[in-house]
């Protein structure tokens, strides 16, 4: 199998993962599996998707320049952030649109990548209001209470929490200093390993606001987790401190 091959079935596998984890956060009525979709499909999709759809895009000598390239990440991130925000208990319709709306968004950017701006434009407002659409036609969530549901933010927070810190050991402690000695690189040269990090920054970020509602952290606790994610060990640090 070419590199190529398998990048395209990781970006099709992750795209499968994230539209599902969108859809179900967004329509399942019972939280549980709300917070399955959320934190099981949707987040790692958007990681497998940001991954290979960044590796794709430079073997194909396309530039990193190009609006849709971050305006798409962005706008998946917009969707997770949509997905968790509706795994709570009750969540209001505008945290459950938010997820399919963007979601409609992301695809619009790409599929349109090539297209003039204002037919990227008016296809993204369609998708969006496409997402939004669905998401009314559904049956309002139940009542029911995950009773494991704040054991499900802690742990799914201390996963994307180890990993974006173990992303920024890699960029700066190793992958730095290993190529400016013998100018070797862990991601051969690509920037992969940066992309990666950033978008499990990004994702940590998104992760914050459902995390502090489960947990009950004050303002003060959840800035230290914003800074935690910009200086290496941090995030390590910041879990044994919040545990």
């Amino acid at each position: 199998m070419s590199a190529w091959v398998a990048l395209r079935l990781l970006k099709f596998l992750g795209v499968a993962l994230f539209a599902a984890g969108i859809v179900g956060a967004a329509g399942s009525p019972r939280q549980s599996e709300r917070a399955r979709a959320a934190f099981g499909l949707a987040t790692p999709g958007l990681v497998a998707v940001s991954l290979a759809g960044f590796l794709l895009l430079r073997s194909s000598g396309r530039s990193l320049a190009e609006p849709f390239a971050a305006l798409g990440l962005l706008v998946g991130v917009a969707a997770v952030l949509g997905a968790l925000l509706a795994a709570r208990a009750s969540p209001s319709f505008g945290a459950r649109a938010l997820g399919p709306a963007a979601l409609g968004v992301a695809t619009a950017v790409m599929v349109t990548r090539d297209s003039p701006a204002l037919v990227s434009a008016l296809a993204a407002v369609g998708a969006a209001a496409l997402g939004v659409g669905l998401v009314a036609a559904l049956p309002s969530p139940d009542d029911e209470v995950d009773p494991r549901y704040t054991d499900r933010v802690r742990a799914a927070f201390r996963a994307v929490a180890w990993a974006e810190g173990a992303s920024l050991l890699a960029l700066v402690v190793v992958n730095v200093p290993l190529r400016r000695l013998t100018g070797y690189t862990l991601d051969g040269g690509t920037g992969a390993l940066g992309w990666v990090h950033g978008t499990l920054f990004l994702v940590y970020l998104a992760a914050l606001p459902t995390t502090r509602q489960a947990l009950g952290w004050t303002g003060a606790r959840t800035v230290l987790a914003v800074v935690a994610g910009l200086v290496p060990f941090g995030t390590f640090a910041f879990d044994r401190s919040a545990r």
